[in-house]
């Protein structure tokens, strides 16, 4: 808009016709730069809270194609995004220019404010001045007014005469004519002075109007310079609160770029994986609960950026027959414990007369127990406040298991996790109601042999002689999603291990559950070490240890392991550094066939079961993989 100069001599009207132009042009500014923020934004583009699930989800697809579909859209609202942005901080540069406009004007009317000040103190006080010198002025004026005026009306007095005193002057003598000259001349002085002392009033009175009158023009002016200040003022209130406005459209754009990045990368993964029939793991597909730092989510939003996160899809099991919790996810869906057991148990016949045996020998107790009552009952295996069908298919299992364990009675069972738990004090509740429900209630084949009802509390989605335990029984696409188990929300579906026991309060040797680059290098490295690959010469295989182990020592283990330089000393060519993102691989049978890592000596492809025994090896405080006859992992990177 340009500066603003107003003069000491501007008069009221030509300053307000300023104005008026000035808040004008302003109004006119904020149009155009609204017009520029609100219209160049297309409708449907920007979203408050969340990206659209119409164009940005956490959906996997089943073939390469649709994701490269998905990829294909989200590049294009990212450009889109991208656009917009620019055009935002464009448009946020101008009102941040402008702004600093203002300031100036500002202060520079500030400025003009402050000599009017100055100069109306100036003239207040010259005005004080005049008006105390006028009031004295006046007052000896009119004292010599008053002696004038007495003088005169004596001198006037004085100079009249009567008839007689006429007729009595000596008219011939001097001293009669110097008397009459003398009264005239002392009346002509005496009305000039008069008339002088007047025009002096006159003139200091004219003083003080004029000093009135300058008064009052600056009065006016910063009246003027006040309406400025305060329409500025305004203007540039409007102006922050549009900057802060846009401020805040920029960091929403930004952030949904940074999500439509993210899903970009994912996306790339994804049709990696695909192509090579892989698995993409999505954090709103895998339980959140437990300890999060151990979850795909807390890793995520947690570990630093870079960091290699080991997630173990099942754990401390050996795959065979009923899932607990897959059991309890099925029984909540509105499953029957007929149709849990033959999720699985296919082809297996359910009798519901079995002649069981009346009492079980128990290791670790002296007398036989009641095996329908008080062996049953004391079964701690699942949860009674867990679905009830889930609580009878647990109970027919249970039953089956002991009886073909002891030979129906013939033989004794453990009380422990390597048989089945039990102790007292025995159930009541919902699980004893089951128990008797189910009496007589046993699983055989077809030739009326009682099978095999082996079960654990998770298998990883995947059971032997079943095949994937997912809702459309295949390990396509985003399989995880539809699994039984991770439906059921329990925390060891899909789990990053690295406390000291499955105890989510156990030590954690002062680590989390996340590796560095060169802690993940390191595994790498050992595991050439351990294939022979590279090496100088020989090496300690008993130094193959955590090089945490003194710090966080393992039962049954100990020893000088070797540091991290130590074990990248011992190769010709050693990894020191890796980029990008893991790529995992897994077979149909639910077992990762080989991770693939891309370092500074080339793509190195490491097995799944060998890099699990490297890991479990080598990884430092207690980080682990804890599968026993399978190997189902994935590792993910912040």
């Amino acid at each position: 808009m340009g500066e603003i100069q107003i003069k000491q001599n501007n008069k009221t009207h030509s300053i307000q016709k300023k104005m008026s132009y000035l808040r004008y042009f302003s109004v006119s500014f904020m149009f155009v730069i609204l017009t520029t923020v609100i219209f160049s934004i297309p409708s449907g583009l920007i979203i408050p809270k969340q990206i659209s699930d119409q164009f940005i989800r956490k959906a996997y697809a089943t073939t390469a194609e649709e994701y490269e579909q998905q990829l294909e859209e989200a590049e294009r609202i990212k450009q889109e995004k991208e656009r917009i942005l620019a055009e935002t901080r464009k448009s946020l540069q101008d009102i941040t220019a402008s702004n600093v406009s203002l300031d100036q004007k500002i202060w520079m009317i500030d400025d003009k404010l402050g000599q009017s000040n100055a100069k109306l103190e100036e003239n207040t006080r010259l005005l004080q001045e005049k008006e105390a010198q006028l009031e004295e002025q006046k007052s000896i004026l009119e004292e010599k007014l008053l002696l004038i005026a007495d003088v005169s009306t004596e001198i006037y007095k004085n100079s009249r005469m009567g008839i007689m005193e006429i007729l009595l002057m000596k008219w011939n003598t001097d001293d009669t004519w110097s008397l009459l000259n003398y009264k005239r001349y002392a009346l002509k002085n005496q009305i000039a002075l008069g008339k002088e002392l007047n025009e002096q009033v006159a003139e200091i009175e004219k003083q003080k109007k004029d000093i009135e009158n300058s008064r009052i023009q600056i009065e006016a002016e910063k009246q003027a310079l006040d309406d400025s200040k305060r329409a500025f003022e305004a203007e540039r209130a409007m102006l922050i609160e549009q900057m802060n406005q846009t401020y805040a459209q920029q960091y929403q754009l930004s952030s949904e770029i940074s999500s439509l990045s993210d899903q970009i990368s994912e996306l790339q993964r994804a049709i990696i994986v695909a192509r090579s029939g892989g698995t993409i793991v999505n954090e709103g597909s895998v339980p959140n609960t437990g300890d999060y730092n151990a979850t795909l989510a807390g890793f995520r939003d947690n570990a630093p950026s870079g960091y290699f996160g080991v997630f173990s899809i099942g754990a401390y099991t050996h795959r065979n027959g009923m899932s607990q919790t897959g059991a309890y996810a099925r029984a909540e869906a509105g499953q029957s414990a007929e149709e849990i057991l033959q999720a699985y148990y296919p082809g297996s016949v359910l009798r519901k007369d079995y002649p069981s045996m009346a009492t079980i020998s128990v290791i670790g107790y002296a007398d036989p127990i009641p095996f329908e009552t008080d062996y049953l009952y004391g079964i701690q295996e699942m949860p009674e406040n867990w679905g009830y069908e889930a609580l009878k298919a647990q109970a027919i299992i249970a039953r089956t298991y002991a009886i073909r364990r002891t030979s129906n009675g013939a033989g004794a069972i453990c009380a422990t996790q390597a048989c089945q738990v039990f102790s007292y004090p025995l159930k009541s509740g919902a699980w004893k109601q089951a128990v008797d429900e189910t009496r007589g209630w046993v699983l055989q084949d077809a030739n009326g042999n009682t099978i095999s009802t082996q079960y654990a509390a998770i298998h990883g989605g995947y059971v032997n002689n079943v095949g994937w335990d997912t809702t459309d029984r295949t390990g396509s696409g985003d399989w995880l999603s539809r699994s039984w188990e991770s439906m059921s929300g329990h925390p060891w579906f899909y789990r990053s291990w690295y406390r000291q026991t499955y105890n989510d309060a156990s030590a954690t040797c002062g680590r989390n559950s996340w590796m560095s680059e060169e802690e993940m290098a390191d595994i790498l490295n050992t595991w050439l070490v351990l294939k022979g690959s590279g090496l100088k010469g020989g090496y300690d295989s008993s130094r193959i240890m955590p090089v945490t182990i003194s710090q966080c020592p393992i039962q049954g283990l100990g020893g000088n392991p070797y540091s991290m330089q130590e074990m990248r000393d011992l190769l010709v060519n050693p990894i020191t550094s890796i980029s990008g993102m893991p790529y995992n691989v897994q077979g149909d049978n639910a077992q990762t066939q080989y991770i693939s890592f891309n370092t500074n000596i080339g793509v190195i492809s490491v097995p799944g079961s060998e890099f699990k025994n490297t890991y479990n090896l080598r990884a430092p405080g207690y980080l682990s993989i804890p599968q026993t006859g399978f190997t189902f992992i994935n590792i993910d990177r912040n």
